[in-house]
């Protein structure tokens, strides 16, 4: 098996700009508003300084389209943030993005998602979600 280490940074979390590094107490004031509105228009979400979702959202899907041309049999391990699955899951399971937010998407989240390609056609299917989440829970019956 030939493994290759790669850094895409188009599968990096959205830049929150002024607001990295913030006390998550104090982020929740000041951004409060704009994570409201962002909740009913996509659009609302832009952090000073920082990248908007629209944009976020364009670059994570160009990424995911790189990933379907590749050859048949590919296998891939993607290692990134919450935000990116955000965008994900939604386009694989065919939800609109702003309802992702009833997805719990934890630190360490595993997901498998298939690809096929067909007849130039993207057909992506959830094979999983969450599955260490899954295993603590059995460990712990």
């Amino acid at each position: 098996m030939n493994c290759l280490t790669t850094i895409d940074s188009q599968w990096q979390e959205i830049d929150y700009g002024d607001w990295d590094g913030m006390l998550v107490s104090e982020w929740r004031k000041v951004a409060a508003e704009q994570f409201k509105a962002f909740r009913k228009d996509l659009s609302a979400l832009a952090p000073p300084n920082g990248e908007d979702y629209l944009s976020f959202k364009t670059r994570v899907l160009g990424a995911w389209r790189k990933i379907a041309a590749k050859p048949d049999g590919s296998h891939l391990l993607i290692v990134t943030h919450g935000g990116v699955l955000r965008v994900i899951l939604p386009t694989v399971l065919g939800m609109p993005l702003n309802r992702s937010f009833p997805l719990h998407i934890p630190f360490a989240c595993f997901s498998r998602v298939h690809l096929e390609v067909i007849e130039g056609k993207t057909d992506a299917s959830l094979i999983f979600h969450n599955a260490c989440e899954y295993a603590k829970v059995n460990d712990q019956e």
